[in-house]
């Protein structure tokens, strides 16, 4: 290599090289920034996740705290008061709605339940559960028809968490009522759905033996003469009357009166007409015949 390709070569390195730091000191700073994003982002992801942990951690030895509480009242107050993070406060509230009907009183239990039914803030998940269990331990009269009517139209809507236990209580509310077939209408609608646990499918189809019906779908006997128009009586067919005994072969000749019934007896019913036969009857005999050449022989002796 000559004098001059070395020095060609080392003026292109230095060129590369300078031009290689002038782009570390425009843009490397944005290097810098990258890791430092990632790095501290992992960090306050790892510090959120200790965080919640430990708020957990804390809700939970608080709620465990107050359940051991034996008073029902205290520990529906020790429930109420605990600080508790907002996540958990569902979960307090519905505790102490059990301690309430613990405690005997229904209808502070209907008041926590129903403040938490109507909290919007709150998780589908807490808020239609509440609904669930006000459903089923309000005291009577403190729902109306129409906030029951409300409540289980929330509760039976499609994707629901409860959809299918809503239903349930509303077929056994029907049924409590009298209303028999509305019942088990809904309890075959009910067996169609889909998701249906095994306790479940077995309580309903209970019901519905209950009821009088068959859980393959087939509604009880007195259900369908009460719901299905009786059918048309089939037309009696008549019956042909057999066809009356042939009469004596024309041809032939009456039977001596020694055949004749005696007077004053009945004379006896006709049989029945023998079957055809293929061989002609036999011609009767001549009864006259001899009568006759008696008598002719009778006149030539006298």
């Amino acid at each position: 290599m000559s004098q001059t390709d070395s020095f060609i070569d080392e003026v292109s390195e230095e060129v590369r090289r300078d031009r290689t730091y002038t782009l570390i000191r425009r843009y490397g700073w944005i290097a810098v920034v990258v890791v430092i994003l990632i790095v501290g982002g992992a960090a306050w992801n790892e510090w959120r996740k200790a965080r919640e942990a430990s708020l957990a951690q804390a809700a939970g030895d608080a709620l465990a705290t107050a359940q051991e509480i034996e008073d029902p009242a205290e520990r529906q107050n020790a429930l109420l008061d605990s600080d508790v993070p907002e996540s958990a406060a569902p979960v307090a509230e519905l505790l102490a709605s059990a301690a309430a009907l613990a405690a005997d009183t229904p209808d502070e239990a209907a008041d926590i339940l129903a403040e938490l039914a109507a909290d919007g803030s709150a998780d589908a998940i807490y808020s239609d559960l509440a609904g669930y269990k006000l459903l089923l331990t309000a005291p009577e009269g403190y729902l109306s028809d129409a906030d029951r009517a409300a409540m289980f139209e929330r509760l039976s809507a499609p994707g629901a968490p409860y959809r299918l236990l809503a239903l349930e209580q509303k077929v056994v509310e029907l049924a409590a009522a009298g209303e028999t077939g509305a019942a088990l209408d809904g309890a075959q609608a009910l067996l169609q759905e889909n998701g249906l646990t095994a306790g479940l499918r077995q309580r309903v189809s209970q019901l519905i033996v209950a009821l009088g019906g068959d859980p393959n779908g087939t509604a009880g006997a007195e259900d369908r003469a009460e719901t299905t128009p009786s059918a048309p009586a089939a037309p009696t067919a008549r019956v042909a009357e057999p066809a009356a005994a042939p009469a004596a072969d024309a041809g032939a000749e009456v039977a001596p009166d020694s055949a004749a019934p005696e007077t004053g007896t009945e004379p006896a019913a006709a049989p029945a007409a023998a079957p055809e036969s293929t061989t002609p009857p036999a011609a009767p005999e001549d009864t006259d015949a001899a009568p006759a050449e008696t008598n002719d022989t009778e006149a030539d002796q006298g």
